[in-house]
């Protein structure tokens, strides 16, 4: 009796081994962002959704075997949809507390660095 009683705690511990992956081609992962945010996000010379982001979420649906509908436009409407829920994912989305209260963010993923120069400029004695 004890050894059935293992037999079968050892089965179900392997249940998740042995079944089949999901079938992710199934799912179809609808992204937006930004129509004008190079060099991120853009729509290219062929009117085709281009950047960073776009190469990124690409390989990444393809390595996770998903289909992916990638669509850039005006800022605005991409914020609205997502507010709606209209769609899944919106690419280069930075934090701030107002999305954070309109929807939950998960943990960034990567950080990007916008640094700014500026010229030096004497002081000029004629203010």
């Amino acid at each position: 009796m004890v050894l059935w009683c293992r037999t079968g705690l050892l089965l179900l511990a392997m249940q998740p081994l042995v079944l089949p992956a999901a079938d992710t081609t199934a799912v179809l992962l609808v992204a937006r962002g930004d129509r004008s945010f190079p060099p991120y996000e853009c729509i290219n010379e062929r009117g085709a959704p281009d950047g960073f982001n776009i190469d990124l979420l690409k390989a990444i649906s393809r390595r996770l075997k998903m289909n992916a509908d990638i669509g850039l436009d005006v800022w605005e409407t991409v914020r609205e949809e997502f507010t709606r829920g209209d769609i899944h994912l919106v690419t280069g989305l930075i934090r701030s507390a107002e999305r954070k209260r309109i929807r939950f963010l998960n943990h960034p993923r990567r950080c990007i660095l916008l640094p700014v120069r500026a010229k030096r400029i004497a002081h000029s004695k004629h203010r």
